[in-house]
C-alpha cells in the first residue's frame, strides 16, 4: 500500500469523506503556494538590500576614484572584476 493511500485510510478512519479530503488537500496546496511566493519576495528583497549595501561599502572605501570608475564602467568583464576583487579587499581589510 503507497504511503498516498495509507494517509487516505487514515482520514477515512477518522470520519472524513473524500471531498473532505480533497478540499483539505487544496488549501494546504493553496497555502503552501502563498508561502512559496511571500519566501520568495522577501527573498528577492533581502538580496536587493545586500546589493546596495555592498555597493555602498565599495563606494564609500573606494579611496582610488578611478578604480571605483574602472570597477563600474569598463566594457570587458575581466576588467571590472579585477577592480572589484580590488576594492572587495579593501572593504573587508577596514573591517
Amino acid at each position: 500500500m503507497s504511503e498516498e493511500n495509507k494517509i487516505m485510510m487514515d482520514f477515512k478512519n477518522h470520519g472524513f469523506e473524500t471531498e473532505q479530503i480533497a478540499e483539505i488537500t487544496e488549501q494546504i496546496t493553496r497555502l503552501a503556494d502563498w508561502f512559496s511566493s511571500i519566501f520568495k519576495q522577501l527573498w528577492e528583497a533581502v538580496s536587493r538590500l545586500a546589493d546596495r549595501l555592498m555597493e555602498s561599502a565599495i563606494e564609500s572605501v573606494a579611496d582610488n576614484p578611478r578604480h571605483y570608475h574602472l570597477y563600474k564602467h569598463s566594457k570587458k568583464h575581466r576588467v571590472r572584476k579585477k577592480y572589484r576583487v580590488r576594492l572587495l579587499r579593501e572593504v573587508f581589510a577596514r573591517i
